[in-house]
Formats: structure tokens, sequence, C-alpha cells
């Protein structure tokens, strides 16, 4: 009897396993990765509208976009635009898409029959990039399962395991977030059934179809051909994977504290890693952003490069999203009716969305607008000490009296300009900065400048600055405006003074031009940073918009009692900038305390816009006397209304949900 039972169980195991090789021939490919995300079969999540693009743009699927979706990449789109007259040409914005992404989608299916290789998701806090990596990941993951043999399609040795490897800023933090995330949506979804292996802490193991056909349940863990796994923050832990995938969680973030590596190196040693999987190898940089430093900057300038010759995308392999926390979201009520694919079902409905920019959002981005912008604008900042706040810095370049400012080729001889060069050593660049003295309605005096320029290196022959040239180029200057004071920095500037003095007192000059130097003090330098900090504060100071000059402004920091650029990341200048501090200060001089005063008393009108309270500095130097220490006057300024970003939601689409 007993061996009739074992022949019985025998039978029966052999006759599940049959139907567990049958059950596990071939994994059936979602459309896209929409219906992946949505469908029960598959994952069965319930996404709204905008993550449907987003998704869609990540894993380079063009067929898949609806007119809903390419309205919304236009919307993207519109908040980048490309640089004028640069050396190194690129998208230039805060918001938004690159906006050539389906072009370069469409490039890197063209080259390598798969889509973009790098996708950044720049998205301020709650804004679902772990839920967007974890959905892309389980389509990663769903379709190396379904790979039948990977020596064949990877080349890589028989038995090998495929590795998705998450990096954090350490390995619990990839555990508590993206790695949990990925674990639970596959674990519980449909079309992983019988392939998880393990779930343990700190990784996922999963078999192949083919595996499962072969083998049924003779298998093991040790046999799992495909792992996802939290990895260590070193370098040594991202080489040696065969890895198709790598996700970097909260990447801007990883700084190297301690035992671990900094974000360039750890992307520099894993990146080779993905590029041997041509066509399906993918990076996932998503983050909240911070500082102007790190692979997370790095990656997001390389994204937008433009080619200088051809103005086509330097490296279309990269596409990227800079979003704020609720703009995911957007659309959520209209979801019944936005088609999910091109003749496919519609979104799931919403009760509301994730977060949304109420009023509480818009007390909290009142109390602190740069920490706002970077926890949910999707603003880098420059340093965590910036010497100027960005509004203020805005406010500089919207014009004067209703008109846009540019630069000017001739003065007028009504009005006694200033001008400040500051000349470089002959591989930097040299600055030159002009303007004047302008009332507005009330009699107070507001700076307008008249020209911002610099010279290049690369502008030269052997890239080396001709002072001779430039000098011709200055006392052209002094001809064509009534420049009363021109100020030196004392570096490399003796030559320069002599002659444009002997030029500017030539008798047959209607006008005399004094140049002299202005030695750099560290208490002179901190009083004409601080004027210049006030009266821009007041909103008193209005320029072109000059590229140079908006990314040294904002890269500006205070760091033990003085102010300078930064020491790394891609702005480590402020040639522009100490030249239009310097014309400040000619302009308004010992005067600037008596013009604050009086425009701090001066009432707010109708016509007149109301001024900004002055920033305080976060410690001025202990040996400033109470009138140098300008940051703090302004207290009784009225606080500027300022104006916020709004979304159009798109036009109701009729469609039937049936999904």
């Amino acid at each position: 009897m007993a061996s009739v039972n074992s022949r019985l169980e025998a039978l029966e195991t052999r006759a599940v396993r049959r139907r567990t090789q049958r059950r596990f021939k071939a994994l059936k490919m979602p459309l896209n990765i929409v219906e992946f995300a949505m469908a029960r079969r598959y994952l069965g999540e319930a996404i709204f509208p905008r993550q449907g693009t987003l998704l869609k743009l990540a894993a380079g699927q063009l067929d898949a976009l609806t007119p809903y979706d390419h309205r919304v990449i236009a919307e993207w789109s519109a908040g980048f635009t490309r640089s004028l007259g640069s050396d190194n040409p690129s998208f230039v914005g805060s918001w938004g898409v690159q906006p050539d992404i389906l072009d370069r989608i469409a490039l890197m299916r063209e080259r390598t029959g798969g889509g973009l290789e790098e996708f950044l998701a720049i998205i301020g806090r709650r804004g679902s990039k772990n839920f967007l990596g974890a959905i892309l990941a389980a389509d990663r993951l769903y379709r190396l399962c379904a790979i039948e043999d990977f020596t064949e399609t990877f080349g890589i040795q028989r038995g090998k395991r495929l590795q998705i490897f998450v990096f954090a800023a350490n390995r619990d933090q990839a555990i508590r977030n993206q790695l949990r995330d990925i674990t639970n949506m596959v674990t519980h979804a449909p079309c992983f059934e019988g392939l998880v292996a393990d779930a343990s802490k700190g990784r996922l193991l999963l078999y192949t179809a083919a595996q499962r056909a072969a083998r049924g349940d003779r298998l093991r863990p040790a046999d799992a051909l495909v792992e996802v796994l939290a990895a260590e923050t070193t370098e040594r832990a991202a080489r040696g994977p065969a890895m198709p995938m790598a996700m970097f969680d909260e990447f801007a973030h990883v700084t190297g504290a301690g035992s671990t590596a900094d974000s360039v190196d750890l992307y520099q040693a894993a990146r080779p890693a993905t590029r041997q999987f041509k066509g399906t190898g993918f990076v996932y940089q998503a983050s909240s952003p911070w500082d102007r430093l790190g692979q997370l900057w790095i990656s997001y300038n390389r994204g937008l490069a433009l080619d200088p010759a051809t103005g086509t995308a330097l490296n279309p392999e990269i596409g990227l999203v800079q979003l704020c926390s609720w703009d995911p979201y957007t659309d959520w009520e209209h979801a019944p009716d936005i088609e999910a694919w091109p003749d496919g079902p519609t979104f799931p409905a919403k009760a509301e969305p994730v977060i949304a920019f109420d009023d509480y959002m818009a007390r909290a981005e009142e109390a602190n607008v740069e920490s706002f912008g970077t926890e949910h604008r999707g603003l880098f900042r420059h340093s965590g000490i910036a010497y100027l706040k960005r509004d203020r810095i805005d406010a500089m370049f919207t014009g004067w009296k209703g008109r846009d400012l540019t630069n000017q080729s001739d003065g007028l001889l009504s009005i006694s300009y200033a001008a400040h060069a500051d000349p470089a050593r002959s591989g930097d660049r040299f600055g030159y900065a002009c303007g004047h003295l302008e009332d507005d309605d009330q009699g107070i005096p507001h700076v307008i400048f008249d020209e911002i320029a610099y010279w290049s290196p690369q502008d030269f022959p052997h890239h080396q600055v001709n002072y001779m040239d430039i000098d011709a180029e200055l006392q052209d200057r002094i001809r064509r405006f009534k420049i009363g004071q021109f100020t030196f920095d004392q570096y490399n500037s003796a030559g320069s003074i002599d002659r444009l003095n002997d030029y500017g007192h030539r008798p047959d000059r209607s006008w005399t031009t004094d140049a002299y130097v202005r030695d750099a003090t560290a208490s002179m330098n901190w009083k004409m940073f601080e004027t210049f900090k006030t009266a821009l504060g007041h909103g008193l100071i209005h320029a072109p918009a000059d590229p140079l000059l908006r990314a040294e402004l904002e890269a500006l920091q205070y760091d033990k009692g003085r102010v300078d650029h930064p020491h790394q990341g891609d702005i480590q200048t402020k040639d522009v900038v100490d030249c239009v501090v310097n014309v400040v200060w000619t302009l308004y001089g010992d005067n600037s305390q008596a013009i604050f005063d009086r425009l701090c008393a001066t009432p707010v009108r109708g016509s007149q816009p109301a001024v900004l309270a002055t920033p305080k500095t976060i410690a001025p130097p202990k040996t400033l006397t109470p009138q140098e220490q300008l940051s703090n006057t302004g207290s009784a300024a009225v606080r500027r209304i300022r104006s916020r970003r709004s979304t159009t939601p798109a036009r109701r689409l009729s469609r039937t949900r049936y999904y």
C-alpha cells in the first residue's frame, strides 16, 4: 500500500511539474509600459495621467503617446529655451522637459533599437519618483524574465546573474525606499507569480520563465538569474556585475561622507556595466535637487548641452524632466476622460492628488522661498550659504519702466556714466560693466546698466587674452559714453589705466574720464557687496539679461565673513559680478544709506511697485561698523506679493472608460 501511495505522489508531482512548465513557456508582453502598470494581469497600479506620460518618455515608447501626452509634453517643453550667443550652447530653464526629447528618443531607437539610456527624474518631494522608478524597474525585470537565453541575447557568460543595483546615500536608505517599492510591487503583481525566488532584506531574486519551464519546482534561490540588490555606496560595489539597469535614488544627496563614495565616483564606476547592454541598458537618476555639485548636476547639464555646430543634442541618450512636486498629478480630476494609450482605456478615477499647491504650500513658500524651491519646485541651489535670493536676482532682469533692457552701443550726453573693468590673467575672463543713475517717479535713483560685457580667452588667438586689443575697445567705450569714473581691479591693471587716462584726458575731448584702481580690501569688498545686496533687495538695480552675470550672481556664497564664488562646480568665477558691484558702489557710494532710508519711508502707491524687505546676511564680520552692515536696513519695507506659476488643466477629453 505504501509503495502505491509513493507511486501516486510521484505521478502527482510530475503532473504539477508539467503544468508548471507549460505555464511558463512564455510571458505575454504588454502593449506598452502604461498597460504594464495599469492592467490587472500585470502590475494593476492606479496611475495618474501625467505619470503615464513620464513613463512613456522614460521607456522611449513613442507609439504609446496620445494627443493628451503630446499636449503635456508641449507644455513641459516650453519651460526650456535654447541659449543664444554662447560658446557652449544648451537648453536653459528650470522647469519642464527638453524640447527635443521626442527627437532624442527617435534617434536612440534608430541607433540602438531601444530608447533613452539615461533618464533624470528631477522632481520635488512627494512627486512619485520612487513609484515611477519601481514601475520602470518592474518592466525591465519582466522583460528580462521573458528572455530565454542571456548568453545568446547579451553575450554574457552562461549562468551569470543579471543584477539591477539600487544606490542611495547608504545601503539602508536604498533598502527602505526604492528597493522596498520595487519588492512590494513585484511580489504582489500577478505577472510575476511563480518567478519570485526570494525577497529577503536587501535583495529580490527572480527566476526566468525559461528556467521555470525547464526545471519547474526543482529550482532553488541560488539558481535565480535576475536580481535587484540594494548596493553599498562604494565604487567597489558598482564594479564587476552584469548590470542592465542602475538606479540612483536621491542622487543629489549622495555626497561621499565617511566610507561611502561620492556621486561622481559611484556613477563612473557603475555606468560601464550598463553600457554593455546596448539598446536595453538603462540608468535612472531620481532626486529632489540640491547643490549645483555632484553627478546629478553634471548629468543634468550634459542632458541640456547642444552641439555648437549643429544645434542638436550633444548627448541624445539622456532624457530629463524637472518638475514641481505636484506636477505629476495635474489633471487628476479629468483622469476618467483621458485615454491611457491610443485606442486604449482611460485612466482610473482619482479622489484627490497625492500633493497639491494649496494654501499651506503657499505659506511654506512665503516663509522660505529658497528651501521651498529645492524641496518642492525642483530647483537646484548653488550652496547652502547662498548670498543672494533667487527672486531678487530675477527682478534685476525684468526691465525698467516697462521696457526690456539691452546692451547699448552709445550713451547720451545728458547722462554721466560709471564703468568698472576686472582684468584677468591672460588665460581667464576679462569683465566689464557700465551704468548710470535714473530716478523713478518718486525721485528715488535706480542703477541702470547700459552694458555688461566680457572677453574670454577663446575669443583670442592661442586662447590668450590680448590686453592691447581690449584697451582699444575700452577707449572706444569712453568715446561713445560720457564715463566720468572708470575703476579697475588692482590686479594687472596699471598699463590699462595709464592708456585710458592718456586717452580720457586728451584736450580734444568733450569730457574727462578718470581711470583709477579701487583697492579690494576685505572691508571695502564687504561694504560694496552689502550695498549691492541691499539695493538689489529694494529693486533698485536693473540690467540687460546676461546668462553669465545671472549664473555668477546665483553662485555667490557667504563664507567666513566674505562673499566669494564657489571653488567647485560649473561656476567658479565672479568677474562680471565684481564689475557690476563696483559700478553700483561708484554711483551710490556713501549716499546709499540715505537712499535706502528714504525708500523705506516712502509710502507704496498704486502705480509704484512694493519694495522688497532687505535680506539679512548670516553674520557680518565683527570688525564692521553698523553703517557697513547695510543688509539689515529696510526692515520697514513692504513685502512683495510674489507671482506663482499656475498650470492650465488640459481640456476634457471625451473617452469611454472600458478598462
